[in-house]
C-alpha cells in the first residue's frame, strides 16, 4: 500500500488547496431593487457557492443575475428559494447582482481563498 504522504507530495501540484475561506451575506434593502455583491476575487479553478438565507420568507425568492436589470426582472434572474444554492465559476463576486421582493431577505456566500 502506498504511503499517503508520498502520494500527497506527488499529487500536490495537481490539487490546489486553499488555506482560507471568505464568507459573507448580502441583504435586500428595497423590494425588487438589485444589490451588487461585494468585490471578492475568486481563485482560478474555484467556484463561489451562493445560498438563499434560511430565514428568508417562505415561498419568496431572491434572484441572482449578471446585471442589475436582469436581477430586477423576475422572469430573467436565477431564482433561489429558502436554503437553495448555486455554485458559480466567476472571476469576481462583484459581477453578480441580487434582488427580491422581501426586504431583509438575502443570500450568503462562501469561497475558498489562497
Amino acid at each position: 500500500m502506498a504511503d499517503l504522504n508520498t502520494i500527497d507530495e506527488k499529487l500536490g501540484h495537481l490539487i490546489r488547496r486553499h488555506k482560507h475561506l471568505a464568507t459573507g451575506q448580502v441583504l435586500i434593502v428595497a423590494a425588487n431593487v438589485a444589490v451588487q455583491l461585494p468585490s471578492r476575487v475568486i481563485p482560478l479553478g474555484r467556484t463561489v457557492v451562493i445560498k438563499a438565507l434560511p430565514g428568508n420568507l417562505i415561498g419568496g425568492t431572491v434572484r441572482i443575475a449578471g446585471t442589475r436589470a436582469d436581477a430586477e426582472n423576475a422572469s430573467v434572474g436565477y431564482p433561489l428559494v429558502v436554503n437553495e444554492g448555486v455554485a458559480l465559476a466567476v472571476e469576481n463576486l462583484d459581477i453578480l447582482w441580487m434582488a427580491g421582493a422581501t426586504v431583509a431577505d438575502g443570500i450568503t456566500w462562501i469561497v475558498e481563498q489562497d
